[in-house]
C-alpha cells in the first residue's frame, strides 16, 4: 500500500513537473507554444512555453482612429509595460521552481508552498496594478481579458497547489482545464495589442 501512494504522488510530481504556467507573454501570445489537441484530458500538460524576451512597446504610430486615442493608447501601454516585466519574472521564476521539482530538488510539497508563498500572491499583485490603471477605449477589453486570464491562471495554481498537498491527480486535470482557458485568454490579449501597435500600410 506504501508503495503505491510513493508510485502515485511520483506520478503527480511528474504531471505538475511537465506542466508550465500559460501566462507567458500578455501580450506577446505569438511565442508561446500551443496546447497540443491531440493530449488527453486526464493525463493532459500545458506544453512548455519560453517566457517572452519583450513586452509590447507603444510605437510612433498607432493604428487608432485620431491622433487622440494613438497618444492614449501609447500612454497605456507604457505603464502597464512595467507591470508585464513583473509578469514575465514571475514566470521565469515559476519555471525555475518547476525545474527543480522535475530535478528532484525540490519536494511537491516545497513546490506546492512556495507557489502558495510567492507565485500567487506575484501574480495577484500585477492583476491589482493592471486593474488599477485606466485604459483608453481602445484598451478596455484588452485590460478586462488581461485580468480575467490572471485570475484563471490563478486558479490553476490553486489546483495544481491541492492536486500536489493531496496527492490527486483530477486536480491535475482541473489545473490544466483553467491553464488551457487563460492561454485561450492570452491569444486574444497578444491580437488586440498586435492590432493596436500595427502600423497601418498605404
Amino acid at each position: 500500500m506504501k508503495g503505491g501512494k510513493e508510485m502515485l504522488k511520483k506520478v503527480l510530481i511528474g504531471l505538475v513537473a511537465s506542466a508550465v504556467l500559460t501566462l507567458t507573454g500578455c501580450g506577446g501570445g505569438s511565442n508561446q507554444a500551443p496546447v497540443s489537441g491531440t493530449q488527453q484530458p486526464s493525463t493532459a500538460s500545458i506544453a512548455p512555453a519560453p517566457v517572452p524576451n519583450s513586452t509590447p512597446e507603444p510605437t510612433p504610430s498607432l493604428s487608432q482612429s485620431s491622433p487622440t486615442n494613438e497618444a492614449e493608447t501609447a500612454e497605456y501601454l507604457l505603464k502597464i509595460t512595467p507591470i508585464l516585466n513583473d509578469i514575465e519574472k514571475n514566470n521565469a521564476n515559476f519555471e525555475n521552481l518547476r525545474q527543480q521539482t522535475a530535478n528532484g530538488t525540490l519536494s511537491g510539497k516545497d513546490l506546492a508552498q512556495k507557489i502558495r508563498i510567492e507565485i500567487l500572491p506575484a501574480y495577484e499583485k500585477s492583476s491589482e496594478q493592471i486593474s488599477g490603471v485606466t485604459p483608453p477605449s481602445s484598451m478596455r477589453e484588452a485590460q478586462d481579458i488581461m485580468i480575467k486570464m490572471i485570475a484563471k491562471n490563478n486558479q490553476g495554481m490553486s489546483e495544481f497547489i491541492s492536486a500536489l498537498e493531496n496527492n490527486d491527480l483530477s486536480r491535475v486535470t482541473v489545473a490544466n482545464n483553467y491553464f488551457a482557458e487563460a492561454s485561450a485568454l492570452d491569444q486574444q490579449v497578444a491580437t488586440i495589442f498586435q492590432n493596436a501597435t500595427s502600423t497601418p500600410s498605404k
